[in-house]
């Protein structure tokens, strides 16, 4: 399932995402793309020192740790506040088991000199503000004493906490990891009725109750006096993200108007309303205050995924950008992925909006064969292998966040002495199967370009998660379990070569500055 989907669906079903500190994302991202693992001097910054802050235990309790020789004692003895406890530690026992960043053999590929695990352990470290040292073994323990000290301070904080509250907390926990394949799933009952798009210049409303249809195309200032940075930061607490470009694009997509999310986060009190700063074409700001509305999943539905200009939300009429199919993208909706060949200009184009093709029961050999003789995959074959020459491919990957497998691109590979070159479309929500597409086409066939903006991933991340549920309140989360290595690239992104950035006027004209900047190279 691609991460994009993944969030909307757990959306549906009600629950939570993910941690990090107060960094902001890009001064993050530069610190780990300038990091070195010579000899960097540490940060002078308030750092977590690994010295536990859970002081509330009495001596009778031993907080829970990863010692293999503790049986835990339960804290809690009231059902509700036990059952919540039980499921934190499920959470916890199931992340220490199974993510790369707590594996036994963590420190061993560390001091072998593994470039990709180098750089995303060392992102978890500078995302929970806790010093690097340059010592694996003490970086290492550095990072499960935080990890124990957030779930106990959240095991003791249980009675005084919500419900949605023990969620979110349980997101921040995830967060951690700083790796968007391990989250818990948000609460998200109701909403505010704007939707946006994140641009490289802010976030802009493409959706918005018809009585206030003027607030489309404006770029949002601030939310109750709280400025779009500041508003991020806070967000940046619980969306579980590699790096500023995806999570920019999925708070502006998915989560910003998320009623109950806004109020954990301090950003809405606890009223239904909020005032909402805009900026025009001309610059003049103006306000709108506006009530949250119930959401149920139907609703959601047509809120994140609906392309209708119009439409009615419980006798609310909306009205939003409907992109145009004029644009070859958004061609034809309806399919997962396609091709059209331009045989006057050579071109072959490939729109792969996400990669969820059912994989079949069995071996992967089996799995790989399915693959194959899948008829997309068929046309792709029959057409590289017969056409006299291929001038150029663009394979088109904006907005695809992933799925599971992308062995259908795998024929242009078989016949790749019959294509001059191939041109990869990235943007800010690329990312997982999308990313490892991407950087099998770079490492394996020559003249590759990729166009556009800096994916939502980098060239290597951790992955292999599955949905699991909590025992007791059936909260849906993933829990990466492998990492996947396609580059010594310490960049947090995967970086364009030609930078194309969309603007509000590029989406109100529906015109693509990417495709067509590579259809005519």
């Amino acid at each position: 399932m691609s991460v994009f989907r993944k969030i909307i669906v757990f959306s549906l079903i009600i629950f939570t995402t993910v941690l990090i500190t107060s960094c902001t994302a890009d001064t993050v991202d530069s610190r780990i793309s300038n990091y070195t693992i010579d000899d960097e001097a540490a940060d002078t910054n308030e750092f977590y020192t690994g010295e536990s802050t859970s002081d509330a235990w009495d001596n009778a309790h031993i907080p829970f740790t990863d010692d293999p020789e503790q049986i835990y004692e339960f804290l809690w003895t009231d059902r509700r506040d036990r059952y919540w406890e039980e499921d934190i530690i499920f959470f916890a026992r199931t992340a220490l088991s199974d993510h790369p960043l707590f594996s036994k053999s963590l420190e061993h590929m560390l001091n072998r000199g593994d470039v990709p695990q180098q750089m995303l352990f060392t992102l978890a470290l500078i995302r929970n503000d806790i010093q690097v040292t340059h010592n694996n073994s003490q970086d290492a323990e550095a990072l499960r004493n935080y990890f124990f000290d957030r779930v106990n301070s959240l095991i003791i904080a249980i009675p005084t906490l919500s419900d949605n509250e023990i969620i979110f907390g349980l997101a921040e926990i995830a967060a951690i990891l700083a790796d968007m394949h391990t989250a818990v799933v948000l609460p998200d009952s109701d909403r505010f009725l704007f939707r946006f798009v994140s641009l490289s210049d802010g976030f802009y409303c493409i959706l918005a109750p018809k009585e206030f249809e003027h607030v489309l195309y404006s770029k949002l200032v601030n939310i109750n006096g709280l400025d779009v940075d500041e508003v991020l930061s806070r967000f940046s607490r619980v969306v579980a993200h590699e790096n500023e470009y995806w999570l920019r694009s999925v708070i502006a997509s998915v989560h910003i108007m998320n009623g109950e999310l806004l109020r954990y986060l301090g950003i809405v009190d606890d009223s239904n309303t909020a005032e909402f700063t805009f900026a025009n074409a001309e610059s003049e700001k103006f306000n709108i205050g506006i009530e949250s509305v119930l959401v149920n999943a139907n609703d959601l539905s047509n809120l994140l995924g609906s392309r209708s200009a119009f439409f009615n939300l419980d006798g609310i009429e909306l009205i939003q950008h409907s992109f145009s199919d004029s644009l070859l993208m958004y061609s034809r909706p309806g399919d997962m992925f396609w091709f059209e060949y331009f045989p006057e200009e050579s071109i072959m184009y490939l729109r792969i909006s996400n990669f969820e093709i059912e994989a079949p029961q069995g071996s992967f050999a089996e799995a790989h064969a399915y693959y194959q003789r899948y008829p997309f995959n068929q046309e792709i074959l029959s057409l590289t292998a017969n056409a006299r020459k291929i001038d150029k491919i663009i394979i088109d990957l904006r907005g695809n966040s992933g799925g599971t497998r992308w062995d259908n691109l795998n024929p242009i590979l078989f016949n790749n002495e019959r294509i001059n070159s191939v041109y990869l479309l990235l943007d800010s929500s690329s990312a997982s199967a999308s990313i490892m597409a991407a950087s099998w086409f770079i490492n394996n066939m020559e003249n590759v370009y990729v166009v556009g903006e800096p994916a939502g991933q980098p060239e290597s991340f951790f992955g292999g998660w599955r949905p699991q549920l909590l025992p007791n309140s059936g909260i849906e989360f993933s829990v990466s379990d492998g990492l996947f290595s396609l580059s010594n690239n310490k960049d947090t992104s995967l970086i364009p070569d030609i930078f194309i950035p969309l603007t509000i006027q590029d989406i109100i004209n529906n015109h693509d500055p990417v495709l067509e900047f590579v259809w005519v190279q």
